[in-house]
């Protein structure tokens, strides 16, 4: 029983925990957190954070990945973990539980209504219908401010669910409202564009990694190590590649999208032209692609690092030999290759166009997610060789009562959906354009 015990504990000092050589770390999958990219490759924030103080403490790191936050914290709190790193929020009936490492960053829980549910201020809560996560800080703020109210607040507790899921549930109109964090409804609403942050409820609130309360030894490395980030710009570098997105156009413009035909598509038809001649791929369609990605903009770099006319990560463009993706001959050849590649894996008995749109949606989520919504299009017995089908289950890759039964987990499914549609409708307007 003594031996038991002591293991359960684990190391008691930074000594004994570095002697041990490993980092346990409980996460979640979510794309704020820790998930599987269009590579193959694991990405995330707190993932890349993780891995960072692991180096840093000259550790490997060991993620297990639990999707319902009060049973990891359960787990934290059993010792089962050195620490926690899942987009937490620092709320006082937590800090009574566990120990805390430096706030990294700053938040606000927000109302997120459909836009045609009009809330101005706290006192209209109790016009509309909520619906929240169990055991969330945000079903905790609901019953706070309902003890202030002279009317009754309804609101609806959901289990099995995260955060995105419920904000989908308000783009559909399958809710009125939810409460999410800034963070999350800032990188998700420019997929859903019907979606409307209405108010802030309550304070700014700040996010930060959790400890057992046996691990102080663990909590001062860390302090140590979030003071060394924060002064090398590492953090705030992070930050900014998952959570800044500063698109300055509208993808469903039409007429900018003809004004670009004229001002910026001459400028590369030739290397359109060309690549889709050595790669068998309509050079209309690898314009669309591209316009898509990057607007025709060889400068375009996202916060997440894919840069160029094709938008290529360093991966991607390493794979298909393009050294300079910012070089528009090298980005338009080097994204024909990749597709090429994309659509040899797309099983042969496919017919086009399916294998086609199939090719379009591994191109922007990545082969084994697309291969996940084609077992799932198998599970719910519908065709998965017809992308009409597998479209429809594509955004069950983004709700847990899916994802957590499939191989790669985690994956944002209606973007594709959505990306496939723009680059038909591009490709139509070229088409049309008869040039």
């Amino acid at each position: 029983m003594l031996v038991l015990s002591c293991n359960q504990l684990g190391p008691q000092t930074l000594k004994e925990f570095k002697q041990q050589g490993e980092l346990v770390v409980l996460t979640k999958n979510s794309p704020t957190t820790y998930y599987e990219d269009r590579d193959g490759s694991l990405a995330g924030m707190e993932y890349e954070l993780a891995k960072s103080f692991g180096a840093y403490l000259g550790v490997k790191v060991t993620f297990k990945a639990i999707d319902d936050i009060q049973t990891l914290l359960q787990v934290l709190a059993n010792g089962e973990a050195d620490m926690a790193a899942a987009g937490i929020t620092k709320t006082k009936n937590r800090t009574k539980r566990f120990l805390f490492g430096p706030e990294y960053q700053k938040i606000s829980q927000q109302l997120v209504c459909h836009r045609k549910v009009k809330i101005n201020s706290i006192d209209d809560l109790s016009q509309v219908k909520i619906t929240v996560i169990k055991g969330s800080s945000h079903e905790d703020k609901l019953k706070e401010i309902a003890k202030t109210q002279k009317s009754k607040i309804p609101f609806k507790v959901v289990h099995d669910i995260f955060s995105e899921e419920l904000l989908k549930d308000v783009e559909d109109k399958k809710v009125d409202c939810t409460i999410s964090n800034s963070h999350i409804v800032n990188l998700h609403q420019r997929f859903f564009p019907n979606i409307r942050n209405r108010l802030q409820i309550g304070p700014e609130e700040k996010l930060a990694w959790a400890l057992p309360k046996s691990k102080k030894f663990l909590q001062g490395e860390m302090e140590k190590w979030f003071k060394k980030i924060q002064k090398s710009g590492e953090l705030r570098a992070l930050i900014d590649k998952y959570y800044t997105y500063a698109d300055d156009y509208d993808p469903y413009d039409v007429q900018i999208f003809k004004q670009r035909m004229k001002t910026r598509l001459p400028k590369y038809k030739n290397l359109f032209m060309a690549a889709a001649a050595k790669y068998d791929i309509p050079w209309k369609l690898l314009a669309a692609v591209s316009y898509q990605e990057s607007h025709w903009n060889p400068w375009a770099k996202s916060p997440t690092g894919v840069r160029g006319l094709m938008m290529l990560t360093k991966y991607t463009a390493k794979r298909v030999g393009v050294k300079n993706r910012m070089n528009p001959k090298e980005s338009i050849f080097g994204g024909a290759l990749y597709l090429q590649k994309v659509l040899k894996r797309i099983p042969h008995h496919i017919r086009s166009p399916d294998r086609l749109w199939m090719a379009l949606a591994s191109y922007n989520i990545g082969y084994l997610h697309l291969r996940d919504a084609r077992m799932l299009t198998v599970w719910k017995e519908k065709n998965s060789q017809i992308w009409h089908d597998v479209k429809k289950f594509l955004p069950n890759l983004g709700k847990k009562q899916y994802f957590k039964r499939l191989p790669h987990g985690y994956a944002r499914g209606w973007e594709p959906v959505a990306y496939v549609q723009r680059i038909r409708n591009y490709y139509d307007l070229l088409e049309e354009a008869n040039i």
